[in-house]
């Protein structure tokens, strides 16, 4: 870990927090080993740690921060909207993660930013149940929001088919929030003349695929107009995206960034950081990994812009296989390869284990030569070019034997079976013994 990187995330951090120094290098060695480590549990981390203390001492400073520390999640919003300059108006991606601990279900709702460049969460709260967010919670999750910036900062709350009901509907009209949250096909609305009908209903003879298909509705039961946009994808399944703004066009447009909070999931869990190697199930510690988690990756982010700018990302141009590095032509010869140094290796973290696990993983290897394994053996001795050359299995033979089904006695048959393993080989060998006596006479 290099020390002057975790200087500089320090600085950064103790402009925004309210922490004591020790609490604030402990919070960088946190967020620096999330990041090299790709793990959150605290064993991983631990190993990353730099200083001339002991492993257990490192990992059990890691466990009094998680223990006595908490962070506001409105101080950490207003933080990574600053340090990511995400002051203008910005789409929000309301859905969930869940995964299990042994018996016990670990399910959080939030409510994330997406962008072209960044996906990255804002507010949070953990379930303490399985399955679908009530409208209370997600009320409660925008009231969170709507306290620290005004509703014109939202350009869209994007959400999946889960995320539905007249009362969240309402919610979101009153507070003047514009949406695109996608339904079912099978939603029954009202037309403005009160007659009730289901979307499918509405939409039977729209057939083309690459139309967008719009409607005005009112939701059953209320007075709330509402906006359609349908289109049909290639599975023949309906798009379907509710808004509360003139234009139902853009909002089924900007949809397609709903997706961004998927791929957050996918940067947080087994594609990232693995967020679900934890083995914490209280609430408040989980809600404060996710803090950490935040910061590990608005601060990737903060260097990967200060580093590229706003160039995109290249796409990379999958040409012909080529061949490998340390291979060679048949018939030449092979080149020793020294083994890798311990710098230029990548640094491998045991997935369990303690101290002594971690202290064995970073011994250097013993100093070694590498011969390549290519069709050239022109300097490996004659056992080792014989075990590259020769093929595994039985031994070619000289003719090629004929499968046939022959009837034999019983009482035959045993006897050759008595004699033990090989016994197929050795009534082979009778045969063609038989066959020269047969031909003598």
């Amino acid at each position: 870990m290099s020390c002057c990187l975790r200087t500089a995330l320090v600085t950064s951090l103790s402009t925004h927090l309210v922490l004591s120094k020790s609490r604030l290098e402990t919070l960088g060695t946190l967020i620096i080993g999330l990041i090299h480590g790709r793990s959150v549990n605290l064993t991983h981390i631990a190993s990353h740690c730099r200083g001339s203390a002991c492993y257990a001492s490192k990992y059990r400073r890691l466990q009094r921060f998680s223990q006595h520390v908490r962070l506001d999640q409105a101080v950490i919003a207003a933080l990574v909207v600053r340090m990511l300059n995400l002051a203008r108006p910005k789409c929000l991606a309301l859905d969930r993660t869940n995964w299990k601990i042994g018996r016990h279900d670990v399910n959080i709702l939030m409510l994330a930013i997406v962008t072209r460049r960044f996906r990255v969460p804002l507010f949070w709260t953990v379930l303490r149940h399985q399955g679908n967010s009530n409208t209370a919670q997600r009320i409660a999750l925008l009231k969170q929001y709507l306290a620290l910036f005004e509703p014109g900062s939202i350009e869209f709350l994007l959400a999946e088919r889960e995320f539905i009901g007249a009362a969240w509907f309402n919610f979101l009209i009153e507070a003047e929030i514009p949406f695109a949250i996608r339904v079912r096909s099978e939603l029954t609305m009202s037309l403005p003349d009160g007659r009730p009908w289901s979307i499918e209903s509405l939409l039977r003879n729209k057939r083309a695929r690459r139309t967008i298909h719009t409607l005005d509705l009112v939701l059953p039961d209320t007075a709330l107009t509402v906006k359609l946009a349908a289109k049909r994808l290639a599975s023949g399944e309906w798009l379907i995206v509710m808004t509360n703004t003139a234009k139902p066009k853009r909002a089924l447009q900007l949809y397609r960034r709903r997706w961004g909070i998927e791929c957050l999931f996918g940067d947080a869990k087994a594609r990232g950081l693995n967020l679900e190697d934890t083995h914490l199930t209280d609430p408040a510690k989980i809600e404060l990994l996710v803090v950490i988690l935040t910061l590990a990756m608005t601060w990737v982010y903060k260097t990967a812009t200060a580093t590229m700018g706003l160039r995109s990302i290249p796409r990379k141009a999958h040409a012909p296989e080529r061949p490998m590095a340390g291979a060679r032509n048949p018939g030449s010869a092979p080149a020793s390869t020294p083994c890798a140094t311990p710098s230029s290796m990548p640094h491998t973290t045991p997935r369990h284990g303690g101290p002594r696990a971690v202290q064995n993983a970073a011994r250097p290897p013993e100093s070694c030569t590498v011969i390549s394994a290519c069709p050239g053996t022109g300097n490996m001795p004659t056992e080792t070019a014989a075990a590259f050359t020769s093929r595994a299995g039985r031994p070619k033979a000289a003719a090629k034997r004929v499968p046939i089904s022959p009837q034999i006695d019983p009482d035959v048959l045993e006897t050759f079976k008595a004699t033990g393993p090989g016994w197929q080989t050795r009534m082979h060998d009778v045969l063609p013994e038989a066959a020269r006596t047969r031909k003598a006479a």
